[in-house]
């Protein structure tokens, strides 16, 4: 069994992954950082999280609550997030969620990458207004969406390999095992 977040409900829900009960997750990589995380699953938490609407009232990491967001925008419902979906506070837990940790990836229809992001609080630019500063120009021309290229503002340009995210050691594993990926950076 893994645990997701089903993002449309805000709340914590086990679902046989592996018996492909699920086709539609989405899975996050990110960087807790030197931060600690506002808000961690135990196992006595996890009985009160599996109410719909549970996450609500919590103060989640703020990549979190963003990508949770980028979900429900995006007509999908279930996501994957470490902090969240592996008991924080048991160890067996933690050893066989991890075991599972490279099918999460590898059947996940794709990933979101924080790579901007220096903790976990960071979250994801441009999902909410007024935290993404260079915006590119989107223009309709038919049926076909024509996207101006991002214009550096005198600065190195931040790419998924260059970002503090590229440098730790599990997000290797994360990105052989993901198919498709949606990475979000200062730009």
């Amino acid at each position: 069994m893994v645990r997701l977040i089903d993002a449309k409900n805000q709340y914590i829900v086990s679902i046989n992954l592996y018996g492909s009960q699920l086709k539609d997750h989405v899975a996050l990589s990110y960087v807790w950082g030197d931060k600690k995380q506002s808000y961690a699953l135990t196992t006595e938490t996890y009985l009160t999280l599996q109410s719909e609407r549970s996450l609500v009232r919590l103060k989640l990491p703020t990549t979190v609550s963003n990508t949770m967001l980028l979900v429900e925008r995006y007509g999908l419902r279930y996501l994957w997030v470490d902090v969240l979906c592996i008991h924080q506070d048991d160890i067996s837990d933690k050893h066989k969620q991890i075991a599972g940790i490279g099918f999460v990836y590898q059947s996940a229809l794709f990933k979101i990458v924080a790579a901007s992001s220096t903790d976990c609080d960071a979250g994801l630019l441009g999902i909410r207004p007024g935290t993404r500063f260079n915006e590119q120009k989107f223009i309709q021309a038919g049926n076909i969406t024509l996207v101006s290229p991002v214009q550096s503002t005198g600065h190195q340009i931040l790419t998924a390999h260059s970002s503090k995210w590229a440098h730790i050691g599990r997000t290797f594993q994360e990105e052989l095992l993901s198919a498709h990926q949606l990475i979000f950076t200062h730009e």
